[in-house]
């Protein structure tokens, strides 16, 4: 009876440590493109279908751009983990198009990110005004969805940016 127990003990234990490999294999990692946006789609409840667009590396952490199956965007931040994982850290979202302005802490230093999502966009300008005082612009070349990653030590600003689309055209976003 006690070889029964013992064997019988056994192959549960096996089970188990199976059944937990299994979901630990089939939770993503983070560690692509392809497992973070099945991190969004999972995580992101503002939007369906999400898809990653572009993506930049800032000191070791992944921000990612994606749109969704439903006319949103999103700006989203992954922290690098142990085992060469990413977990999300922060994320921000809005309907429609244009320029997606968010923020993020990055060992301890505030990045202002945008994202412009029209595919035409070429240049933007960002305008800072701190404590009151406009700030003179910032240029960026934008082509290829480049995510702007703007370090900023300020606590009392607001941000806007121009961009200039490939058809000429200029759009402003603001964000106090």
């Amino acid at each position: 009876m006690n070889k029964r127990a013992a064997v019988l003990g056994l192959a549960t234990l096996v089970c188990i440590a199976g059944i937990l490999a299994w979901q630990l294999f089939q939770t993503p990692t983070g560690g692509t493109a392809e497992s973070r946006q099945a991190i969004l789609n999972t995580a992101l409840a503002d939007g369906q279908g999400w898809t990653i667009a572009s993506e930049t590396e800032l000191d070791g952490f992944v921000i990612s751009a994606a749109y969704s199956a439903n006319g949103k965007t999103a700006l989203a931040v992954f922290k690098p983990a142990a085992g060469g994982r990413f977990t999300l850290s922060t994320s921000a979202t809005r309907a429609g198009g244009g320029a997606l302005i968010s923020g993020a802490m990055i060992h301890n230093t505030w990045y202002d990110l945008i994202w412009l999502s029209d595919a035409q966009a070429e240049h933007a300008e960002v305008y800072y005004t701190v404590n009151g005082q406009a700030q003179d612009p910032l240029l960026y070349d934008v082509k290829d969805g480049k995510i702007l990653c703007i370090e900023n030590q300020e606590k009392d600003y607001s941000i806007s940016v121009s961009y200039t689309a490939g058809s000429g055209k200029a759009a402003r976003t603001l964000q106090v």
